[in-house]
C-alpha cells in the first residue's frame, strides 16, 4: 500500500495543481476582459453622458425659447392694450377740454379699469400736472423725456425710469391730448 498512497498522493497533486492552473487561467482571462471591457463602458459612459447633457442643454433651450417669444407676445399685446386705452382716454372730450374738475373723475375711473397703472395723470403744455387719479400734490414733468416727446406730438412715447412720485421703477406711456384742430393743448 506504499504504491497506493504514492499514486492517491500523485493524484491529489495533479487535482491540486489542476485546479491553481484553472484559477490562475481564469484570472489571465478575467484580466484581459476587464483591459478590454473596462475602457470601452468608460468609453460608453462618456459617450452616453456627454450625449444626454447636450440634449438636455437643447431642450432646456428650446423651453426657454418659447417661453421667451410667449412672453414677448403677452407683453406686446398687453402693452399695446394699454396704449389703446391711454389714446381713448387722452381723445375724450372731458380731456380735451383740460378742465381739471372733468379731467380727475376720467382718470380715476382709468386707474380703476386698469390698476396695473399705479398713476393716470395729465399734463400741461409746460409739463405741471392737470388732474391725477391719485391724491398725490401736482407735479411739475417739464424735464422728463416722455413729456417732452409727446408735447412734440409723438403719438406714443415710452420710458422707463424711477417714478418721480412711486420711488420704484416704472414704464411710463405717453401721448399727446390735442384739441379739435389738432393741436398738441398737453401730455396723457
Amino acid at each position: 500500500s506504499y504504491f497506493r498512497a504514492i499514486r492517491l498522493e500523485k493524484t491529489m497533486m495533479s487535482l491540486i495543481l489542476s485546479l491553481i492552473i484553472g484559477v490562475a487561467a481564469f484570472n489571465i482571462v478575467a484580466s484581459l476582459v476587464m483591459v478590454v471591457t473596462l475602457p470601452v463602458m468608460l468609453a460608453v459612459a462618456i459617450l452616453v453622458t456627454t450625449r444626454a447633457g447636450q440634449l438636455l442643454e437643447a431642450d432646456a433651450n428650446q423651453r426657454l425659447e418659447n417661453s421667451n417669444r410667449a412672453l414677448a407676445e403677452n407683453t406686446r399685446i398687453w402693452l399695446e392694450l394699454q396704449t389703446q386705452a391711454l389714446i381713448a382716454t387722452a381723445e375724450q372730450d372731458a380731456i380735451t377740454g383740460l378742465d381739471p374738475d372733468q379731467q380727475k373723475p376720467v382718470l380715476q375711473t382709468m386707474a380703476r379699469a386698469h390698476p396695473e397703472m399705479y398713476l393716470v395723470s395729465t399734463i400741461d403744455i409746460h409739463g405741471m400736472n392737470l388732474a391725477r387719479s391719485d391724491t398725490t400734490d401736482l407735479t411739475d414733468y417739464s424735464d422728463r423725456h416722455w413729456f417732452q416727446e409727446a408735447r412734440k406730438g409723438a403719438l406714443i412715447t415710452y420710458e422707463t425710469l424711477i417714478g418721480r412720485t412711486s420711488g420704484v421703477p416704472s414704464l411710463v406711456v405717453s401721448t399727446p391730448i390735442r384739441n379739435r384742430t389738432g393741436q398738441v393743448v398737453g401730455v396723457a
